[in-house]
């Protein structure tokens, strides 16, 4: 086989692994941003954000779905790592009565930021406050039962 033979062969095949490469690049981007358009459906802020108010509403961020997955996510985090019992409904009541009471997150991110940061310690101080709240409107009668008496 000819020198000149050789060269273009490996040329060729030069440009055709060059070419792979582009097209894999390509087909890569193409996956990623496929993949953004799909996560920034999910992740739909214009649905809670008042752009003529440039405030969110309170309530659609407390129901928004992005924000009752951060909910579940620590409530796993804090079940796994801290406090084997511990219920998402429990994480939710004090978010909702005792974190967000007197400062109500303003935005998306700041809600989950609040989330995330919640501690085991206010989760239980919450649930305290609360079984001491309900056990004061209870009547006498109704402690019989929990003590053992007739």
């Amino acid at each position: 086989m000819p020198l000149a033979n050789k060269m273009r062969i490996k040329k060729e095949a030069a440009l055709a692994i060059t070419d792979s490469r582009i097209k894999v690049q390509v087909d890569i981007n193409i996956v990623f941003f496929t993949f953004s358009l799909h996560i920034s459906r999910f992740f739909d802020y214009n649905i809670v954000y008042d752009v003529k108010e440039g405030i969110m509403n309170y309530e659609d961020i407390v129901h928004n779905p992005q924000v009752k997955l951060a909910i579940s996510l620590k409530h796993l985090h804090l079940q796994r790592e801290e406090l084997a019992s511990l219920t998402y409904q429990q994480v939710e009541a004090t978010m909702l009565h005792y974190i967000w009471k007197y400062k109500k997150p303003a935005s998306l991110h700041q809600a989950v930021d609040d989330i995330f940061a919640l501690q085991l310690g206010e989760i239980v101080g919450y649930l305290s406050n609360q079984a001491i709240v309900v056990g004061s409107q209870m009547e006498l009668d109704d402690f019989q039962e929990l003590i053992g008496g007739h």
